[in-house]
């Protein structure tokens, strides 16, 4: 094409412009276009595209080029099936977009910290920790959860990822968490589990009532849970995403035996969150929050159902022991401090 324009313009320029457009097209289609189009149509990551053209093409030539994505394509396919051929797959075949709570989940298999936690300030300095629990780190439990139930998680692992959970949980809440200059105590987790690790740290720096008594009147935001597991941990992160946002939220083992910090205390709560029930420790629940109308008779008393899949209960069940049913981290916090939620927004 330049040539011929070569042919009917007297000057250089026009047909030195007509090249440069030509190679510019030429590099942007076949580096930049094709690979993308090829690549999510096939099957196939864009690199792999532009490196088996490049393999193919110097092995057998202009027909190893025609050949190259299909015969690409089956390779990738092949390692689907064959396991000697998985690394080809791994290395060329495109991957599958995943969830931020998948990525973390990986991510905490691998004992990738400090990715987990680079990647959650950025998420955080965005949308809040809420948002981090509901979207990311609540689901990425939910799928540890699965893995254990089904068996694919031998006891070290499990006791890694507890680790790891407390740590990163530890370094996104600074408010509840030790200085920067003194040594995070390294309890054996796990002596109990990840909740009771956290909520334990949590006490050694904020004292035995987790904060102050001499506070004023309905300032107390009381997380509520019946000492699973489970409950341990949704009550820690619920009680450190409240913290984060100033508001003084301390934690309970509904039924426990422990130390009352006296009469006048129920004066200082305003509302109680309490663990939304599964159908193992239904009865349990009821008892727990039947003891707790009756303890704090003046006090909201609150749960949160969260999307997961779990074997919860009945809304409807729930709503007869409750005043109000939650749907996630970030509806709590707008419920204790509106103002607040406003004011990020």
């Amino acid at each position: 094409m330049a040539v011929f324009v070569a042919a009917i313009d007297p000057g250089w320029t026009l047909a030195l412009s007509c090249l440069a457009v030509f190679v510019a097209l030429e590099l942007l289609v076949a580096n930049v276009i094709e690979p993308k189009v090829y690549g999510h149509s096939s099957g196939l990551s864009p690199l792999a595209v532009i490196v088996s053209a490049l393999f193919w093409g110097a092995l057998w030539g202009p027909i190893g080029l025609l050949l190259s994505t299909p015969l690409t394509l089956c390779l990738v396919v092949a390692g689907r099936h064959v396991r000697a051929l998985e690394p080809v797959t791994i290395l060329l075949g495109e991957v599958p977009n995943v969830t931020h709570s998948q990525r973390f989940y990986q991510r905490v298999l691998s004992g990738d910290r400090r990715a987990i936690i680079e990647d959650a300030r950025g998420y955080i300095a965005r949308h809040g920790f809420a948002r981090y629990c509901d979207q990311v780190l609540l689901p990425g439990l939910v799928l540890a959860v699965a893995e254990q139930r089904g068996n694919q998680l031998d006891s070290a692992q499990a006791e890694h990822i507890r680790a790891t959970i407390a740590d990163v949980a530890t370094a996104l809440t600074p408010v509840s968490a030790f200085p920067g200059n003194r040594r995070r105590q390294r309890v054996s987790l796990l002596d109990a589990n990840v909740g009771a690790h956290l909520r334990k740290m949590r006490e050694e720096k904020l004292g035995r009532w987790q904060g102050s008594l001499d506070v004023p009147a309905r300032s107390v935001v009381l997380c509520a849970g019946l000492g699973t597991e489970r409950d341990d941990i949704l009550t820690e992160l619920l009680v450190r995403t409240l913290r984060e946002a100033d508001i003084d939220a301390r934690s309970t083992v509904v039924g426990a035996e422990q130390e009352s910090p006296g009469p006048d205390a129920a004066d200082l709560i305003s509302t109680v969150f309490i663990t939304y029930p599964v159908e193992a420790t239904l009865a349990q629940w009821l008892d727990a929050a039947k003891d707790l109308h009756a303890r704090l008779p003046n006090v909201l008393l609150v749960t949160i159902r969260l999307p997961f899949g779990e074997a919860s209960v009945s809304q409807a069940v729930v709503q007869e022991h409750v005043d109000m049913v939650l749907r996630s981290f970030e509806e709590s916090l707008a419920f204790v401090a509106p103002e607040r939620t406003a004011q990020a927004a």
